[in-house]
């Protein structure tokens, strides 16, 4: 029985990482101070305090606050069926970035960022990993 979970749980894992397009997420800048997001070296978007995007899901994305450009270990939050919204090209998960410069898992209510903070799931908040750079 054990071996047949395990096979349902990693064929699941498999079509949820096979599918064609990548996962979004909603970034929701809830700083005081606009954000600048960053894939690699390329700017993406300017997001305005209080404003939210959508982004392509990317090991590679760095925000930038003031002066100070932060990586963060991107992950999804858990479990999917709690957070992420389903049923659109491509799933799609909640964060934020707070005044702290640490970013937190949120609920999508009525397609956008929910507007209360839920308690975190396990790995949350994402802590900046060090800044990059000064912009």
């Amino acid at each position: 029985m054990k071996s047949y979970i395990r096979m349902l749980l990693l064929s699941a894992v498999i079509e949820l990482f096979a599918c064609s397009y990548a996962p979004h997420f909603l970034l929701l800048n809830h700083s005081s101070q606009a954000v600048a997001v960053y894939v690699g070296e390329s700017l993406e978007k300017i997001v305005e305090p209080g404003n939210y995007v959508e982004l392509a899901f990317s090991q590679e994305l760095a925000l930038a606050v003031g002066s100070k450009r932060y990586k963060y270990a991107w992950r999804a939050p858990a479990p999917a069926e709690k957070y992420m919204e389903f049923g659109r090209p491509t799933e799609r998960f909640a964060l934020s970035i707070e005044p702290d410069s640490n970013v937190y898992a949120r609920l999508i209510s009525d397609g956008r960022p929910s507007n209360v903070l839920p308690s975190q799931p396990s790995g949350f908040p994402l802590k900046p990993i060090t800044p990059v750079g000064n912009d």
